[in-house]
């Protein structure tokens, strides 16, 4: 009891909230199994309550207003024992139905998961770091189970896999499919690589799962694969709903781009069909998108014709490049059930 009554009176005279805080967190662990164990002592179950209040932890509260009703301490005539059970009362915890309490607990208990999620997210320190034999960095991403690479698949990683593989379609090292009017579509060994079918981008994945547990760099319950609509979803920041088609909700966020909702978008935002594009490849207006009237961007320029190297662009909170613009990205997803042939792309 001495001791408790020692940390009481040090948070009292602490000089910062976070130094107090602490003190009667320390204060709530170390009076747990006295309290327990004497369930009757009224200045336990006093120093508590206070110390719930000030930590704002409802089933703490709860518990101590319980205890102290039983032994009295409602009815009692001292200041001490009158204040906590004011402090209580306003609080709403002195309520006999713990629902509500414990209801109260579960969305404080949320906001605090999604403080600490944010903070982890906007750290990059705090990120789990993983790099493969083909040089990919991965790291996770927030409210998801996965690791992302943190850029697309480049030219040099997919020639790996073709140079190993008999049966990939070799159109996009084909000049007739990655060119157009002499400029190259994948100008670098480090841009991403392109014309490559969702069936091959599954190989991709197939074949470096293999090759890497055949090394022992993945476990036999790792393995590599596309990202789901709702992760990708989630690793650009969207917060979509988790229910429904990709098909039944494209389209709902309308006006909101990766780098903010103005339009068109901020020198270096990323890699899109800009005026480099528009001179060197004179497709204006070859190809009409929805609700452009052409199909590149007036008054941007990144300097990129076609594809850019992995990484030319600021990387989004997660640490993930060209997550909007440079090339297409599939996911593992149906776009609609009742077409087995659609699969969702998000640029």
């Amino acid at each position: 009891m001495d001791v408790l009554t020692l940390i009481a009176e040090e948070s009292d005279k602490a000089t910062t909230t976070e130094e107090r805080h602490k003190l009667l967190q320390e204060l709530l662990d170390k009076s747990d199994s006295l309290s327990k164990d004497h369930p009757t002592l009224v200045l336990v179950w006093l120093l508590r309550a206070a110390a719930a209040v000030e930590l704002n932890r409802p089933v703490v509260g709860w518990e101590a207003g319980k205890r102290l009703k039983e032994v009295g301490a409602a009815d009692a005539e001292d200041a001490r024992s009158r204040r906590v059970m004011a402090m209580l009362e306003r609080k709403g915890w002195l309520d006999k139905d713990s629902k509500r309490v414990l209801e109260m607990q579960k969305v404080l208990d949320d906001a605090e998961r999604e403080r600490r999620e944010e903070l982890e997210a906007e750290n990059p320190a705090n990120l789990r770091y993983f790099t493969n034999s083909l040089g990919q960095i991965f790291v996770t991403v927030r409210k998801t189970k996965v690791l992302f690479c943190i850029w697309d698949t480049r030219v040099k990683d997919y020639a790996a896999y073709s140079a190993a593989s008999h049966d990939v379609d070799k159109q996009w090292c084909d000049k007739r499919f990655n060119e157009f009017n002499g400029v190259p579509f994948m100008p670098f060994q480090t841009c991403p690589v392109v014309e490559v079918s969702w069936r091959d981008a599954q190989g991709f994945c197939r074949w470096l799962t293999a090759k890497e547990r055949g090394s022992g760099l993945l476990t036999a319950h790792q393995l590599y694969r596309l990202p789901t609509d709702a992760e990708w979803s989630l690793a650009v920041g969207l917060k979509e709903a988790d229910e429904g088609t990709p098909k039944a909700k494209s389209g709902r966020i309308e006006g909101v781009y990766l780098w903010g909702s103005g339009w068109p978008p901020p020198t270096g935002a990323g890699n899109f069909a800009d005026a480099a594009a528009e001179r060197e490849q004179r497709l204006r207006p070859l190809v009409q998108f929805p609700g452009y009237p052409r199909a590149f961007i007036d008054q941007y320029e990144d300097g990129y014709a076609t594809t850019s190297p992995v990484g030319s662009f600021k990387a989004n909170r997660f640490g993930l490049f060209d997550m909007s613009g440079n090339v297409f990205q599939w996911c593992e997803d149906l776009y609609d059930r009742e077409h087995s042939d659609l699969r969702v792309v998000e640029h």
